[in-house]
């Protein structure tokens, strides 16, 4: 862990192969929120093991997470997905549909794996996609919800009109599995019935 924590507190800097005047510098914690923001779960586990280590009282983690905290108040998600997705993460837990239902289109339509990350993260994906299926009333989200792994085939049956609701049902339908990976008291069966049989479950 002392390692980690030093490696964060390090810079990276170079020179420019186009003239010596040209420089660049990014330190440890920039690169580690930025790549967390892209959804990398490696940089995701390092800023979570320096907090743990500076809610411990380790002084350079408290460094490094007060660095950490800085560079992402100062600097937001450039990209508009990244700024869409925060602001569904800010909606999610109030479960006003009349802003969850848009504000979730904007980032599965702008990019579907951001949208999978703010929901798996922020609320309970079974229960939204519950309440979403009830607005939506929709064969498509349903059938893009149960089967994930066969979107594309699921999207080339649908009308125009029931492909919306069904990359709705793909997000959500994602987010539940991501969701259940994460829970180690999930029966193995929710995955494969074969592997549950397996293992006598």
């Amino acid at each position: 862990m002392t390692r980690i924590v030093s490696w964060v507190k390090r810079t990276w800097s170079n020179k420019s192969l186009f003239g010596k005047d040209a420089h660049y510098s990014y330190s440890r914690c920039m690169q580690l929120v930025e790549r967390s923001r892209c959804g990398d779960q490696v940089a995701t586990a390092i800023i979570s093991r320096v907090r743990r280590q500076a809610e411990a009282g380790n002084k350079v983690a408290r460094e490094s997470l007060e660095e950490i905290k800085r560079y992402a108040k100062a600097n937001k998600p450039y990209t508009p997905a990244g700024e869409e997705a925060a602001a569904l993460q800010v909606v999610l837990p109030e479960k006003d549909m009349n802003k969850i239902g848009p504000a979730l289109s904007r980032v599965a339509l702008a990019n579907p794996n951001s949208a999978i990350v703010a929901i798996a993260n922020s609320c309970n994906a079974m229960e939204l996609a519950k309440q979403l299926n009830g607005e939506l009333e929709s064969d498509g989200f349903v059938l893009a919800f149960k089967k994930p792994a066969e979107f594309l085939k699921v999207m080339r049956k649908l009308n125009h009109e029931e492909q919306h609701p069904a990359l709705l049902g793909y997000v959500l339908g994602l987010a539940c599995r991501l969701q259940a990976v994460r829970n180690p008291k999930t029966p193995v069966g929710v995955f494969s019935q074969i592997a549950a049989w397996e293992l006598g479950e």
